[in-house]
């Protein structure tokens, strides 16, 4: 029996199978990115999604007080304690006290520390304080569409229906003032 030994003239003729070690990296690394960009959009959408729904609460229970209050000239019997007693917020958040989705006690308060509009005085309005916002979700919270007369951020006033400077909202007064922790209030009331 004879046998054949076949001699490769060249490393070339060795056809290669499989990954260098540096593709695999390669393809490693930009999978890595990839996810890493999915987890950023998956993480700014959770916050801005969380400053959506809560700013559906705080409208909602806005005007479930004006409606309350419809028959009434002003608010001034309004307190937090009296607000909790018409159960506003789902029970999910407590009651007394009603606490949001950063952890914040929520407050109502008549009359509001800044009225928001020039026409509206003293106890004809009240505000809703969300405390302890996260930096993240300020923005997307103080600039949620409501039917607020104002808003303002840490004392800051970013929105005052009807005031020529600040209606509509101003976007850079907002997030000027948008930090870790902060308090963003609500003005309601009767025109």
């Amino acid at each position: 029996m004879k046998y054949k030994v076949m001699a490769h003239s060249s490393p070339r003729a060795m056809r290669q199978t499989g990954f260098t070690l540096v593709e695999t990296l390669l393809v490693i690394g930009i999978l890595v990115l990839a996810m890493a960009a999915i987890t950023g959009v998956a993480l700014t959408t959770g916050a801005s999604q969380a400053a959506q729904n809560e700013g559906l609460l705080i409208d909602t229970a806005g005007n479930k007080i004006r409606n309350i209050y419809s028959s009434t000239a002003d608010y001034n019997t309004l307190d937090t304690a009296v607000a909790e007693g018409f159960e506003l917020f789902p029970q999910s958040m407590g009651q007394a006290p009603t606490i949001n989705t950063w952890g914040g006690t929520v407050t109502v308060v008549s009359p509001p520390a800044n009225v928001a509009t020039p026409s509206g005085v003293g106890a004809r309005q009240f505000e809703i304080n969300w405390p302890n916002v996260a930096e993240d979700s300020c923005s997307d919270l103080a600039a949620k569409q409501t039917s607020a007369l104002g808003v303002s951020v840490d004392g800051t006033e970013v929105y005052s229906r009807g005031d020529a400077d600040l209606d509509p909202i101003n976007p850079a007064l907002v997030s000027g003032n948008c930090d870790e922790g902060v308090t963003v209030t609500f003005v309601y009331g009767k025109l």
